[in-house]
């Protein structure tokens, strides 16, 4: 709609310039004022320059959304790997991550591989949420499968020797992931 609105703005003036070239208007008895091309030609640069900004705003948003889609879509495929590898050696990642947690410095979730792996992009995500970008849809998928990923790592945190709610955590998680598209 803005190209016809443009071209029909442009077309007006290439018309205008014409009669007034062969000051048709003239000819008929009227006569043409300049003062309303001058008033053309700032009205078309005024339209020609918001086109353009606009544009470039949207190039802007647009690639936004894809930088989005691109951290999520990278964080997916991280808890996946994460998840498989895990998955392997659940008894022995169980134990060693309780004993770092329990015995080791006084350290916060963010600090140790199992989450910073996986969530390396978190802070570029935030950012790209509070400015708006992303649907709803997707925003919603992130945090439930977050969620879900936190409540895997908690069970890990705990000295549990029952890993069948381990592995259910990780099989409804993989799950999820596999079935998005990657």
């Amino acid at each position: 709609m803005k190209k016809n609105f443009i071209f029909f703005i442009v077309l007006i003036g290439i018309i205008s310039l014409i009669f007034d070239i062969i000051d048709l208007p003239t000819k008929l008895g009227l006569y043409f004022n300049l003062d309303y091309w001058n008033i053309y030609v700032v009205i078309f640069l005024f339209i020609v320059g918001y086109y353009l900004i606009d544009k470039k705003s949207l190039d802007k948003e647009n690639n936004k959304k894809a930088l989005l889609e691109y951290f999520i879509k990278d964080t997916y495929e991280s808890c996946l790997n994460m998840l498989n590898l895990i998955e392997r050696n659940i008894k022995t990642v169980n134990k060693l991550f309780n004993y770092k947690i329990t015995k080791g410095e006084k350290s916060k979730l963010q600090d140790f591989n199992i989450y910073k792996d996986v969530y390396k992009h978190e802070e570029h995500i935030y950012e790209l949420l509070k400015e708006g970008v992303g649907d709803k849809k997707t925003i919603e998928e992130y945090f439930n499968i977050y969620s879900k990923y936190m409540k895997f790592v908690w069970w890990l945190a705990n000295d549990n020797d029952n890993t069948e709610e381990g592995e259910k955590l990780i099989k409804d998680l993989k799950e999820i992931l596999l079935n998005k598209e990657m």
